[in-house]
């Protein structure tokens, strides 16, 4: 599948890499799978399928699916549960068995979700502090000068907490090999189970 965006300067070319993969997690659940989606950018005045593409595009917004059929343009309905799965596969969510028996893989989850939540326009604080608290066992065994860093920061916003977990992630080698070996490390990994779950929720009504 090749997929051509009108041409802007404020456009990351790195960025589309990332967007096909994106585009492949949002079709999944309709069953197409799409093993090679390229992006690429061409000047709309120059193309008429982008041109065409922004009439259908303003027609699905404002035509009722019946009005849309007319015109051969067919909408995709998602259930509740095929919505939440595609949710889960656009935060990188996956519902992988082995990632519940791993502190590291619940961390870069954990990662994920706070970076997302930094993209609301109304941030929940109080859960930022609970899900801070629900990690205190790990921030413990990190070195000396990591923990005076985590200590100096305030906080304040949500990106405090990802930079918190950022100096954590850095140290993933220490975390393996001292975190891991605790007698507490499932209850870790359940607190952290517990903070990822808010804020998938926060994300999925958001």
């Amino acid at each position: 599948m090749r997929v051509v965006l009108d041409e802007r300067s404020d456009f990351i070319p790195a960025s589309f890499n990332r967007a096909a993969q994106s585009l492949q997690a949002y079709l999944a659940p309709y069953y197409a799978v799409v093993p090679n989606i390229i992006m690429t950018q061409k000047n709309s005045k120059l193309s008429l399928g982008i041109q065409s593409s922004d009439f259908i595009a303003n027609g699905a917004v404002k035509f009722t699916p019946e009005q849309m059929q007319i015109y051969g343009v067919q909408t995709l309905q998602l259930s509740a549960a095929e919505q939440m799965a595609l949710t889960r596969q656009l935060l990188g969510m996956r519902d992988d068995p082995r990632a519940v028996n791993n502190i590291v893989r619940q961390l870069k989850r954990l990662y994920t979700l706070v970076e997302k939540v930094t993209q609301l326009s109304i941030l929940p604080l109080p859960l930022a502090l609970a899900t801070k608290r629900q990690i205190e066992p790990i921030i413990l065994a990190l070195p000396k000068k990591a923990k005076q860093i985590v200590a100096s920061l305030p906080l304040e916003t949500w990106y405090d907490l990802l930079a918190v977990l950022a100096i954590i992630l850095s140290h993933v080698e220490l975390l393996d090999a001292q975190v891991n070996m605790s007698k507490q490390s499932l209850k870790i990994i359940d607190r952290l189970e517990v903070s990822c779950q808010w804020l998938f929720e926060v994300l999925a009504t958001s």
